[in-house]
């Protein structure tokens, strides 16, 4: 499975209920308030570009739900109701089910952002597995927010259909495991082990430990060096991961482990390097 994350999924913007108010003086100097409606309504497929599925627990031709984790970032309108636009590139979850008795996708999506913290969720009608077959038709498509529909449409659900292949899957069910009855279930970062003295340019191995759930954590570390590198890392028991790096300066370095949309926590230790 592939362990970097060059992972960009799709979500929304944040809401929160407008009052009465003055109306300011708007950007276009006009007397009329400053109105979200500004922002420009996008499409996962260009806001979102490319999508990381790394968790599956799926059985092609049975009549069971297949279940789906991507992870990745989409650049979404932030600002509060009745404020400019402020387009940002936001961390996003989605968990997808694929119902074949029912011919339904299903989708719960996760923004995650320090001024936005929200999900909503997105469903349609499809003839096959949306997520993993090309170019499937979805009808009765829905979308489970009030005002994301000013900035995302709901003809685009489900938002990671066909962002995942064959192969993909297969690679995901295998790192689930034994785990698949705790794939909805997000693991926490427990901490990064303590770092011996390491030499500029050594091949440094860091190993991370996370707990509960299926034990896959996407998340992105901070080296101290000036490098950072957005990864999804998992093992079965025990939960400890290995990344290793070449630290390009010396000093006493924070070396930090930041979790992404999927997992929670972070870890924090310093590494000498001479």
């Amino acid at each position: 499975m592939l362990r970097k994350l060059a992972a960009l999924l799709p979500l929304a913007s944040l809401f929160v209920a407008g009052g009465a108010r003055a109306l300011p003086i708007d950007h276009y100097g006009l007397g009329e308030p400053t109105d979200d409606r500004d922002a420009p309504k996008v499409a996962p497929s260009t806001a979102c570009n490319t999508l990381m599925l790394y968790a599956a627990v799926a059985t092609s031709g049975d009549a069971t739900a297949d279940k789906y984790r991507f992870t990745g970032q989409c650049t979404f309108n932030v600002a509060p109701k009745g404020k400019r636009a402020v387009m940002k590139t936001v961390d996003v979850l989605i968990d997808a089910e694929w119902h074949p008795r029912l011919k339904r996708a299903s989708e719960r999506v996760v923004v995650k952002h320090p001024d936005l913290g929200v999900e909503f969720s997105t469903w349609a009608t499809c003839p096959a597995d949306p997520f993993v077959a090309p170019n499937v038709a979805c009808t009765d498509k829905g979308m489970g927010a009030n005002r994301f529909e000013m900035f995302i449409s709901r003809e685009d659900a489900p938002f990671a259909k066909n962002r995942a292949n064959a192969s993909q899957v297969a690679a995901a069910i295998a790192a689930v495991g034994a785990n698949a009855a705790k794939i909805w279930e997000n693991p926490t970062i427990s901490r990064i082990r303590p770092i011996g003295a390491q030499a500029v340019g050594a091949r440094t191995p860091i190993w991370i430990d996370v707990a509960g759930g299926a034990g896959m954590c996407p998340m992105e570390i901070d080296f101290g060096d000036g490098t950072k590198e957005k990864l999804i890392v998992w093992a079965q028991k025990p939960f400890s991961h290995v990344v290793e790096h070449a630290f390009t300066k010396p000093g006493a370095l924070w070396v930090k482990a930041r979790a992404l949309p999927g997992c929670s926590g972070e870890g924090t230790v310093v590494a000498i390097v001479k």
